[in-house]
């Protein structure tokens, strides 16, 4: 009986330790929001707080200059929240770090012992091998015209001989291309040593004094006709047809005088782009009316230097903003003529452009359908614009009859930058001087890819490859347009 008994007390008090227990699911983590002090079953159901806030969503740390809670940007030197502070340039926008012989603040680009910029000239001895027929100067430049005895202050380039003061390039004797006293060769290269013979051909080199005309004559002027006729005078029409009679003036197919209230949406388009997507450019392109708008009938793309933040995330998407519009799909042309009358922005980083492309690509992406750049200018060369064409051949490293560059002086003020594309050649002009013909050899559209329809874009980009370093201080900046006209004839 004894036995018996102890045996149920056993089993009893194994019950009594080890009772069934409920299980209660819920958060079991006490860092958790929502920790559950009743639950002993973890169901994955945790919730946590972002990095730096608490569960009520409390900042727990320092905001930094652009709201955002443990954000790391700050103050630069200038008090730009976000800036990339003191560079080569000063808050003022002045270089601080010393220009070299091309012009560029900070650059390592130094002139030899003949003057030529980034040369490799080592003996003043050497230098005849560069200049070949001509001369040196008392600056060691080939085919120089600085003699110290001439008294001019513009003698030579620093550290050639006389030093001089350059304060403003608009200052510059017009004989003159840069800050150095460098003057422009007949290929148009500042401080270039191309010269030109009697024949009119520019090259570095051996220059004939004389040359014979098509009869053989020396310094003739006898030349071979469209005809391919020494001597004769059969020229083409304005057809393009050789001998013909066709008088065909070019009429106004289409225009915007910029004369209402906006930008007229049915002619053209605003591209939105973020800061990099084209060129490494550093503005984003927005369709804000700071960056777009008209004015004084007038077209103003106006860049700017500003947070821009469009998600209001509270981190900065570009520290520029400017604008680029287009015509794509709304007014599309082959063969044409276009005008645009515009004012350009001044100072180093500024890259604005009037250009076309291929509105439906039928060679393929860039370059292989083509880019017409009717002027380019970029702010770290004052003063001088450029025109060129691309294609799949050459869409890089251009060579001279792709690009070619004119000196206009007062980009600020108004001039008319146009360009006559048909389908024999393209030409542009500045204030209808010719500055480049771009020839059809119809050797295929590696060449000539300029047989389809094309769009006009006018853009102000900010930096970038081309564009270069920016100066902060020159901000805003306008590109100004006054009217776009485009032009067609019966021969097109």
């Amino acid at each position: 009986m004894y036995k018996t008994f102890y045996i149920i007390l056993l089993l009893l008090c194994i019950y009594c330790n080890n009772p069934q227990i409920s299980e209660v699911p819920g958060c079991t983590n006490k860092n958790a929001c929502n920790f559950d002090p009743s639950a002993n079953l973890d169901d994955d159901s945790c919730e946590f707080s972002e990095e730096n806030y608490d569960c009520d969503n409390n900042c727990l740390v320092n905001a930094d200059c652009a709201g955002v809670c443990g954000g790391s940007s700050a103050v630069d030197e200038c008090g730009i929240c976000g800036g990339n502070g003191i560079g080569d340039y000063d808050c003022n926008g002045d270089c601080i770090a010393g220009i070299d012989c091309l012009g560029v603040c900070g650059g390592n680009a130094v002139q030899d012992i003949c003057g030529i910029c980034n040369g490799n000239v080592a003996n003043l001895s050497d230098c005849p091998l560069y200049c070949f027929a001509g001369t040196i100067d008392d600056c060691g430049i080939c085919n120089g015209n600085n003699m110290s005895s001439d008294g001019d202050a513009w003698d030579c380039p620093p550290g050639t001989g006389d030093e001089f003061e350059c304060m403003d390039i608009m200052d510059l004797p017009e004989d003159r291309c840069d800050c150095t006293g460098r003057r422009e060769d007949c290929a148009g290269v500042c401080g270039g040593f191309s010269t030109s013979d009697a024949c009119g051909n520019c090259g570095v080199g051996y220059i004939a004094n004389y040359c014979y005309d098509c009869l053989g004559e020396p310094n003739g002027d006898a030349v071979i006709d469209c005809a391919g006729v020494c001597g004769g005078t059969a020229v083409e029409d304005d057809c393009g047809v050789c001998g013909g009679s066709t008088i065909s003036p070019y009429a106004l197919i289409w225009e915007d005088l910029f004369e209402g209230d906006g930008l007229d949406l049915d002619k053209w388009n605003i591209e939105e782009w973020p800061p990099g997507a084209f060129n490494e450019e550093e503005q984003a392109y927005t369709d804000e009316i700071d960056n777009i708008f008209l004015q004084d009938s007038s077209l103003h793309i106006r860049a700017l230097r500003e947070t821009y933040d469009p998600d209001e995330n509270g981190v900065a998407d570009a520290l520029y903003t400017s604008g680029r519009i287009s015509t794509k799909h709304k007014a599309d042309w082959q063969y044409a003529k276009v005008e645009v009358k515009a004012q350009l922005p001044l100072g180093e980083g500024t890259w604005p452009a009037i250009w076309m492309l291929p509105t439906e690509n039928i060679y393929g992406g860039w370059p292989e359908s083509g880019e017409i750049d009717i002027m380019e200018y970029v702010g770290h060369n004052p003063g001088r614009v450029h025109s060129s064409v691309h294609n799949a051949t050459y869409h890089q490293d251009l060579p001279p009859q792709q690009t070619s560059s004119f000196y206009v002086g007062d980009v600020d003020s108004w001039h008319v930058y146009s360009m006559i594309w048909r389908r024999d050649k393209i030409t542009f002009y500045v204030d209808d001087e010719e500055i480049m013909v771009y020839d059809n050899l119809e050797t295929g559209f590696e060449l000539w890819p300029f047989d389809q329809e094309f769009h006009l874009l006018l853009n102000l980009a900010i930096g970038g490859t081309w564009g270069g370093t920016v100066t902060p201080e020159i901000f805003p900046v306008e590109f100004i347009i006054d009217y776009v006209k485009v032009y067609q004839n019966s021969c097109d």
